[in-house]
């Protein structure tokens, strides 16, 4: 793979080991979540776990590719895994949606005025 910081060695460093970074924080997060939480209770904790772990695909996607590209059947994974953010993505938009028609119209002036009202 071709470097595309014009030879600055740590321009190619630093940003994969970003990447690599999120891809451990990720699943971390998955691994929290799924032990000590009851994320399949309800439809956005279900649809926070299947976006995280989307995310954690992608990036130990990107990972892996830095690592070790080109790989046999590389096209087909990220087709895969591509596809399986995009599922997650419209799960937890689908989730947000439903959230947003249940829940009460908020008055936002009482947020940006902050008024205070005794109790009576």
């Amino acid at each position: 793979m071709r470097p595309i910081s014009n030879g600055i060695a740590w321009l190619d460093v630093i940003p994969n080991a970003i990447a690599g970074a999120a891809c451990v924080a990720a699943i971390l997060f998955v691994i929290i979540y799924a032990s000590f939480s009851n994320w399949r209770k309800t439809s956005p904790g279900r649809s926070l776990m299947y976006a995280v772990l989307a995310l954690a695909a992608v990036l130990a996607m990107n990972t892996l590719h830095l690592a070790f590209a080109p790989y046999p059947g590389v096209e087909f994974v990220r087709i895969a895994v591509y596809s399986g953010l995009l599922i997650a993505i419209v799960r937890l938009v689908i989730a947000l949606v439903a959230i947003l028609r249940d829940t009460e119209d908020v008055d936002l002036n009482s947020f940006i005025h902050h008024e205070h009202k005794e109790p009576q």
